[in-house]
């Protein structure tokens, strides 16, 4: 996933493929992430 701004790319997270049974944990991995980008 890439984070831009203005055009430019600020941040990428990268995630392994989905997988159901950790859906929740992937969840909260990309929302930690955009909060540390003060989205």
């Amino acid at each position: 996933i890439l984070y831009l701004e203005d055009g430019k790319i600020l941040d990428e997270i990268s995630l392994p493929s989905f997988d159901a049974q950790a859906e929740k944990e992937r969840e909260e991995k990309v929302s930690a992430w955009l909060t540390s980008m003060s989205w």
